[in-house]
C-alpha cells in the first residue's frame, strides 16, 4: 500500500516542544552560571523551533537570582538579535542592559514622555490627554533636540532595527510606533507581573464626570460640532446617567448606556475624532489634568464586554450580572472603578515573532490565558541554601496587624531582634511587608536605633517584582502574610479564568516567595530568613536548617542567638587586636600560646575572618625550613 505523501512525517506541521526542568547536581558551586547558560541554550532552541504556523510561547520559570534575565538577553543579543526586551522598572532594566558582555549592544531605551518631558506646559500631562494631542505638543517643541524620549526614536529608525529595552508599559504601544517593529527577532518580557502588562484599571471620580459633560457641552456649542449632535448627545445622556448613578451608588443601567453610546459612535467611525476633540478643550482649558472619561471608557467597554463573555464561557452557571461588579463598580464614596483586560497586541505579537517570558512567580495557566497559545515552561530542581526561622502559630494577615494589638508588637520585637542579630553578623536585613504598613515598620525600627540602608532595607509586597535594590542584603523578614484584597483577587481569577480561592493563595505564597529570593541566595554561600506568617511552607524548597517556633520560642531563639553572635563579635575583636598590637606578626603557635584552652573556639574565628578578608595570612621565610605562615590585619581597601 503507497503512503499518501500528505500524511508523511516530513510534510506534518512541527510540534510545540515539551516543557523541560533543569536538573541541578547537589556538588555544582555554580549553580547561577549553569542555569543561565542551561537557559540560553533552551532559547535558542526553542527560538529555531518556533514558527508563524506552530506559534508557542516561552515561559522561563527557573529559580530567583540565576541568571535567566541576563541569560535571555546574552541569547537574545548574540544568536537572535535583534531583540526586545520589556522589563518592570527603567532603573533595573538600564542596569541589566549596561553590564559588560552586552559592550552596548542593548544600548537604546524608550522612556515615557512623562518620565523626561522638560517643557512647562506639557511634562506630567502626556498620557492625560489623546495620542494625537500629545504629538502635537511635541510637533516643533522646542526641547525635542534634546528630548529622551524622541532621541530613541530618531537613532532607532535612524540606524534600522536593533536590540533595545522598554519598561512593560511601552509593549502594548511600541508594535504600532516603530516602523522597524517588523524587524525585531523575538521579545523578552522580563518579571512579568501580568496585572501590570495587560490589566488595566481607571477610577473616575463625580468631578471628572463634571468637567466632561462641560467639555461635551462646548464641542455642542459650536456652529459646526467635529461630530453629529445626535451622537454628542448620546455621550451627554451617557455621562448624566452615570454621574446619578455614582450619586445613588443603585443603578446598574449607565453601563447600558455607554455601550449604546459607544456602539452608536463605532458605527460611524467617529470615536477617535470625538475623543480627540474632547482631548483638545480639555487642554485648552487646563483641564487634563482630570481623567479623560469620554476617551478611556470608550476605550475600556469593548474590553469590559469581551471580559464579561470571557466569563460567561467559562462558567454558564454564574448567576447574570453584566458586567461583573469586579470589572465596573461604583464605590461607596460614589465613585467609578473599571477593570478590563487588554490582551490584542500581546497575542499578534506572539503570533509574529517568539515570546519569551522570564517570570518565576508567574503559572503557567496565566502565561497561557494572556496569550491564548501553547506555553512551554522551563523550571529547575535547585533549591538554595537558606537557614528558615519560622513563626508556625500566626498567619499575621494585615487585616489582624492593622488593629496594631499584641500580634503586631510581637512581629515588630522579631523583627528588632532578627535585624540586631544579623547587624551583629555584619549582615544587612530586607524586611518585606504590606504596603500600608510600611512607614509605621520603618518608623518602629529607627526608633529602635537601626538606619536605613545600613542596618535594614524596607520593601512592600506586590511591589517588589523584579527589583535589584535588596540583592546587599543577606538576610530577609517576612513581616506577615502577602494577600491581595478579595476584590482584586476576584476580579484577576475571572480575568485569566481561574479559580479565585486557588489564585488567591498562589499569588500569596509566591509572593512571600518572590519577596525572599529578592536577595538572591542562589547566589551565595547561604543566608538566614525569618517567615512571619504560618502560611507558607519553604521547607522543600531550600536546603539549610528550618525550624516552626511559637512567638516565645522564636523571642527566646533569637536572643540566644544574639548572645553568641555578641561573643563571637567580641571575639574577632579581640584577635583583631591581638594581631595589630604585636611586634612581630603572629603564627598559628602564637594563637596557641596566647589563648591556650579557648584556641579551638578562637581558631574558627580566625578563619571566619580570614575568609572575611579582614585578617591575610602570608607565608615569610625566616632562613632554612618551610616559611611561617603569620597573620596580617588586612588593609581596608578605598
Amino acid at each position: 500500500m503507497n503512503e499518501n505523501p500528505s500524511t508523511t512525517k516530513e510534510s506534518l506541521p512541527p510540534e510545540v516542544p515539551e516543557r523541560h526542568t533543569i536538573t541541578v547536581s547537589d556538588d555544582r558551586d555554580d549553580v547561577a552560571e549553569y542555569l543561565s547558560k542551561q537557559v540560553a541554550e533552551r532559547l535558542i532552541r526553542y527560538s529555531e523551533a518556533w514558527s508563524q504556523d506552530t506559534p508557542f510561547v516561552v515561559h522561563v520559570k527557573t529559580i530567583q537570582g540565576t541568571g535567566k534575565t541576563l541569560g535571555g538577553m546574552e541569547t537574545s543579543a548574540h544568536h537572535i538579535n535583534p531583540t526586545a526586551l520589556f522589563g518592570p522598572r527603567h532603573t533595573d532594566i538600564k542596569e541589566d542592559a549596561a553590564i559588560k558582555p552586552f559592550e552596548g549592544i542593548f544600548r537604546i531605551h524608550f522612556e515615557g514622555k512623562d518620565q523626561v518631558c522638560d517643557h512647562p506646559d506639557y511634562q506630567g500631562r502626556h498620557a492625560n490627554v489623546h495620542p494625537d494631542v500629545s504629538s502635537e505638543w511635541c510637533d516643533g517643541c522646542e526641547y525635542r533636540e534634546d528630548c529622551q524620549y524622541w532621541e530613541s526614536y530618531r537613532r532607532i529608525r535612524g540606524q534600522g532595527a536593533q536590540n533595545f529595552t522598554a519598561v512593560h508599559q511601552h509593549l502594548l504601544y511600541l508594535p504600532k510606533v516603530l516602523d522597524e517593529w517588523k524587524g525585531i527577532n523575538s521579545v523578552l518580557i522580563d518579571e512579568s507581573p501580568w496585572d501590570t502588562i495587560v490589566e488595566q484599571t481607571e477610577t473616575f471620580s463625580p468631578e471628572a464626570i463634571s468637567v466632561s459633560r462641560r467639555t461635551v457641552h462646548a464641542l455642542l456649542s459650536r456652529d459646526t460640532p467635529p461630530v453629529e449632535e445626535r451622537l454628542l448627545t448620546k455621550v451627554d445622556e451617557a455621562l448624566s446617567q452615570l454621574k446619578s448613578a455614582m450619586k445613588d451608588g443603585t443603578s446598574r443601567d449607565e453601563f447600558d448606556a455607554w455601550k449604546i453610546a459607544y456602539e452608536a459612535c463605532r458605527d460611524e467611525d467617529v470615536v477617535n475624532t470625538l475623543t480627540r476633540e474632547l482631548s483638545k478643550v480639555h487642554a485648552d482649558r487646563d483641564d487634563s489634568s482630570h481623567t479623560e472619561v469620554v476617551r478611556k471608557l470608550f476605550g475600556a467597554i469593548p474590553h469590559v464586554k469581551q471580559a464579561w463573555e470571557h466569563v460567561e464561557q467559562a462558567d454558564e452557571h454564574l448567576p447574570v450580572e453584566n458586567p461583573p461588579e469586579s470589572f465596573w463598580h461604583i464605590t461607596d464614596d460614589g465613585y467609578l472603578r473599571i477593570r478590563w483586560m487588554r490582551t490584542q497586541t500581546l497575542r499578534e505579537v506572539a503570533r509574529e515573532k517568539p515570546v519569551f517570558v522570564l517570570a518565576t512567580e508567574m503559572e503557567t495557566e496565566v502565561v497561557e490565558a494572556i496569550f491564548d497559545l501553547p506555553v512551554v515552561t522551563i523550571s529547575d530542581d535547585y533549591a538554595p541554601p537558606v537557614d528558615v526561622l519560622q513563626l508556625k502559630t500566626r498567619s499575621a494577615g494585615v487585616t489582624q496587624l492593622r488593629k496594631r494589638g499584641r500580634l503586631w508588637e510581637n512581629l515588630l520585637e522579631l523583627t528588632s531582634l532578627a535585624i540586631q542579630r544579623e547587624r551583629l553578623a555584619g549582615v544587612k536585613t530586607f524586611v518585606a511587608v504590606k504596603k500600608d504598613l510600611k512607614d509605621d515598620v520603618r518608623q518602629f525600627l529607627e526608633d529602635e536605633g537601626y538606619t536605613e540602608g545600613e542596618d535594614f532595607e524596607v520593601g512592600h509586597y506586590f511591589g517588589l517584582t523584579g527589583s535589584n535594590r535588596f540583592e546587599d542584603c543577606d538576610s530577609v523578614v517576612l513581616f506577615g502574610m502577602a494577600r491581595l484584597r478579595n476584590e482584586d483577587a476576584i476580579a484577576k481569577a475571572l480575568l485569566a479564568g481561574l479559580d479565585k480561592e486557588a489564585f488567591q493563595n498562589e499569588k500569596s505564597v509566591g509572593e512571600l516567595r518572590d519577596a525572599l529570593h529578592r536577595i538572591r541566595p542562589s547566589r551565595k554561600d547561604g543566608v538566614r530568613a525569618y517567615i512571619l506568617t504560618r502560611k507558607v511552607n519553604f521547607e522543600d524548597e531550600f536546603t539549610g536548617d528550618y525550624e516552626p517556633l511559637s512567638v516565645p520560642d522564636l523571642r527566646n531563639e533569637l536572643n540566644q542567638a544574639i548572645a553568641r553572635e555578641r561573643e563571637a563579635k567580641e571575639i574577632r575583636e579581640t584577635l583583631l587586636e591581638f594581631v595589630k598590637n604585636r611586634e612581630t606578626p603572629p603564627t598559628a603557635s602564637d594563637f596557641k600560646d596566647e589563648f591556650g584552652r579557648e584556641y579551638s573556639k578562637v581558631k574558627r574565628h580566625r578563619e571566619k575572618l580570614v575568609e572575611a578578608g579582614r585578617l591575610e595570612v602570608r607565608k615569610e621565610s625566616e632562613g632554612r625550613g618551610r616559611p611561617a605562615e603569620r597573620y596580617f590585619v588586612s588593609e581596608p581597601s578605598n
